[in-house]
């Protein structure tokens, strides 16, 4: 979906979990060379397949946005993700693909519009507060540096 798509897709469903914060994570790899424009469905495909190794019965992430803006719904909104051991009840899951650790990926212009887009969104449907209580970082919980280390800056809580 692109940006309207997605907000209209959001606004017209009901969903039967209570969401109470969202997740960022970037996929690390694949990254954006790994993205060819219009492989979307590949990329989604061999991310579930590594997810369904780990044993996770299906592809982690509810949410992954794309170099080019485009969004996809991966994971039922009803199903809780599978993204931040002992972190996920409640929690909606967004993978921004990409490799955003310092000499990584230059996150490109819409890739940073629509994540922010994403965020402002769910935080409007779901009535959450941008702040770094209902929009965390996959870093503040583990010892990788999810969302990057050059996430929009830095991905500490100070970043955010």
């Amino acid at each position: 979906m692109n940006a309207d798509e997605f907000k209209n897709w959001l606004f017209t469903r009901s969903f039967s979990r209570e969401i109470t914060f969202i997740q960022n994570h970037h996929t690390w790899k694949p990254n954006y060379s790994s993205f060819k424009s219009k492989n979307y469905f590949t990329l989604l495909e061999n991310m579930e397949s590594y997810h369904i190794s780990l044993k996770w019965g299906e592809i982690a992430q509810n949410i992954t946005t794309f170099p080019d803006g485009i969004i996809a719904i991966c994971r039922s909104f009803d199903k809780r993700p599978a993204c931040i051991a002992n972190k996920n009840e409640g929690a909606l899951c967004i993978e921004n693909l990409g490799n955003f650790d310092s000499g990584g990926d230059k996150m490109t212009t819409e890739h940073r519009e629509t994540i922010i887009w994403v965020d402002a969104l769910l935080c409007l449907r779901f009535r959450l507060t941008p702040d770094i209580y209902d929009i965390v970082y996959h870093h503040w919980y583990s010892p990788k540096s999810c969302p990057g280390n050059n996430f929009f800056g830095g991905n500490t809580k100070a970043d955010a």
